[in-house]
C-alpha cells in the first residue's frame, strides 16, 4: 500500500534567501529509507550551503538558473541540467530568475 503525504507533512526550513523541504526520507516516512530527497528554492541572486559529507548527491534543476561550487571549482546550472556531486560541502547560487533544485541523497555505506 502506498504512503502519501501532503505537503504540510513535509518538514521545512527557511534559511538567509532559500527554503528547504525534505521530500523523503526517515524525517518523512518514519522508516529507515535508503535516500533522502530535499528540495532547494533559493531566491534571485541569493547562496545556500548544502552539508553532503555522508552522501553522493544527484541534484537535478527543477526551475531557474545558476551555479553549484564544489571543492573551488564552479559549474553552471540551468533548468533540467543534472549533477552528480562527490560527498563534501556545497554552494548552491541562484541566477537572476531563482533557483529550485531537487538533491537525491544516496548515504554512504
Amino acid at each position: 500500500m502506498p504512503i502519501v503525504r501532503g505537503p504540510a507533512a513535509l518538514p521545512s526550513r527557511r534559511g538567509p534567501g532559500y527554503v528547504e523541504t525534505v521530500c523523503a526520507g526517515t524525517e518523512v516516512f518514519d522508516a529507515s529509507v535508503p535516500l533522502r530527497v530535499r528540495r532547494l528554492v533559493i531566491d534571485a541572486g541569493r547562496t545556500a550551503e548544502v552539508d553532503t559529507r555522508s552522501a553522493e548527491v544527484m541534484a537535478y534543476v527543477v526551475a531557474g538558473s545558476g551555479s553549484v561550487e564544489v571543492g573551488g571549482e564552479r559549474h553552471e546550472l540551468r533548468r533540467e541540467s543534472m549533477a552528480w556531486l562527490d560527498p563534501g560541502p556545497i554552494r548552491l547560487s541562484a541566477g537572476d530568475d531563482g533557483l529550485e533544485v531537487l538533491l537525491t541523497e544516496a548515504p554512504l555505506t
